[in-house]
């Protein structure tokens, strides 16, 4: 009987720790404070922008070798940025002066249902 006991807390502590995250938190993930100028960020700091991974940074690397973004909304001739990607990073993104953007830690507020 106790080893049923100790399977079936196992199974519930599995189930707790391995539930997805609510959708408040997974909003807040990767958030950042500060801007990316991405005429001469690095890829680490462009990385920090919503919605970039490493091979959109080589892509932005390659295009700024050719010619230097003139204006942040340049950015959409990337593919794989478009206009609502675009639109989630812009508040972010420069083409002139330093890059200070920062990766911040935002504590997830869930909802929880009001008491009657």
């Amino acid at each position: 009987m106790k080893t049923v006991s100790k399977l079936l807390f196992g199974a519930l502590m599995l189930s707790l720790f391995a539930a997805p995250l609510p959708a408040e938190a997974k909003k807040s993930e990767g958030a950042i404070q500060g801007v990316v100028n991405i005429n001469t960020a690095t890829k680490k700091e462009l990385m920090l922008l919503p919605g970039i991974g490493a091979k959109k940074v080589e892509e932005i690397l390659a295009a700024r070798q050719t010619r230097p973004f003139q204006s942040p909304e340049e950015l959409v001739k990337i593919k794989g940025i478009g206009p609502k990607k675009y639109e989630k990073m812009k508040e972010h993104v420069v083409v002139q002066g330093p890059t200070t953007a920062k990766q911040v830690k935002v504590v997830a507020q869930t909802t929880s249902p009001e008491k009657k």
